[in-house]
């Protein structure tokens, strides 16, 4: 009784890819074409986590650790960009690029101010 393998072993062969921009742009772009059939969704949550969750941040900051009023203007220019875009019915792409930078920009506030 022989064992016979009938398909090569592919993952033997296979070498390491290289995690440069180009992969992390399209990883981006697979991602943000897999959320369209979810787009009413998507602005729902893009809306309510904006109202929320990053408007109190700056205010906290200013009232508890007496920062500076520019941070609420930083905030309140990226909360109406996102609102302006959301009302444009913008690319899902445009939509959850805003809210990502919305997230970087009210993280580094944190970070770097507290």
């Amino acid at each position: 009784m022989a064992i016979t393998i009938k398909a090569p072993a592919q993952w033997a062969n296979k070498s390491e890819t290289k995690r440069n921009w180009r992969n992390i742009f399209n990883s981006w772009i697979a991602f943000t074409q897999n959320k369209v059939e979810n787009k009413a969704s998507w602005f729902i949550i893009l809306l309510c986590v904006q109202c929320i969750l990053f408007m109190p941040l700056p205010v906290l900051l200013i009232v508890y650790y007496h920062e500076p009023l520019n941070i609420l203007g930083i905030t309140l220019a990226v909360f109406f960009a996102t609102i302006i875009s959301e009302l444009q019915r913008p690319g899902l792409r445009t939509l959850i690029t805003l809210f990502a930078f919305a997230l970087i920009d009210l993280f580094m506030l944190a970070v770097f101010v507290i």
